[in-house]
């Protein structure tokens, strides 16, 4: 997962989180356990001998979930790829309830990593903008490629531009792997810098989009674009 925000008359600043994916499912376990004198105290530790033993499989494309247990000095971590839902529906409906997601979750108080957020008033739907999102969407499903700003050096700010949404500002939340509309958002909103495009005031309208493609290395890619005019 990835999140951007642009300004007109100011520079473009990236605010970076990834996860990745999955399609089919699957799981792999890891257990972290030791000697007395070395196994982990607290989470800090946890992550050092995961990183050190398990490195490999938590970089792996293939995976976009993630579930930890400890019982006492024993931690367990599950990393799984989940399966594209059958009634995901077309872009349009699955982007549509994106919006109806975010608006759920702008109604509440909430906190994005140390910034807090107040309740923020619904955003709409920009055609537009979904129009931005499909493209980049399906861009990154037939290139092959996971970032903000396309092969050519197209960013947010450029494919909102071509669809003629005359904005003041934008700003890309992007995902790749995850298999719902609810999966996606979930992981936004638990990313300091997707859930902080997702409560800001600064945005009125948002579209949202998917696409497929099964020979891709991550076969689904999400894209949601904010916007003000």
């Amino acid at each position: 997962m990835r999140a951007r925000r642009s300004r007109r008359r100011g520079r473009s600043s990236p605010r970076c989180s990834r996860a990745s994916r999955p399609s089919r499912a699957s799981r792999r376990c890891g257990r972290v356990t030791g000697r007395d004198d070395d196994r982990p105290r607290d989470p800090h530790d946890a992550l050092r001998q995961i990183e050190l033993h398990y490195c490999t499989s938590l970089l792996d494309a293939r995976y976009a979930d993630i579930g930890v247990a400890h019982n006492g000095l024993t931690w367990r971590i599950n990393i799984a790829r989940p399966l594209i839902a059958k009634d995901l529906g077309d872009w349009h409906q699955a982007g549509q309830e994106v919006l109806r997601l975010v608006n759920e979750a702008r109604g509440r108080a909430r906190i994005c990593g140390d910034r807090s957020f107040a309740p923020a008033p619904p955003l709409t739907w920009s055609d537009q903008l979904a129009q931005a999102s499909l493209v980049h969407s399906r861009d990154m499903a037939q290139r092959n490629y996971f970032d903000h700003v396309d092969p050519n050096g197209a960013s947010v700010a450029e494919r909102a531009t071509k669809t003629g949404y005359r904005w003041r500002v934008v700003g890309e939340n992007i995902a790749a792997g995850q298999g719902s509309a609810k999966q996606v958002v979930a992981g936004w909103l638990a990313s300091p810098g997707h859930c902080e495009n997702i409560m800001s005031r600064e945005f009125a309208e948002m579209g949202a989009a998917y696409a497929i493609n099964p020979h891709s290395a991550m076969e689904i890619y999400w894209t949601q674009a904010f916007g003000a005019r």
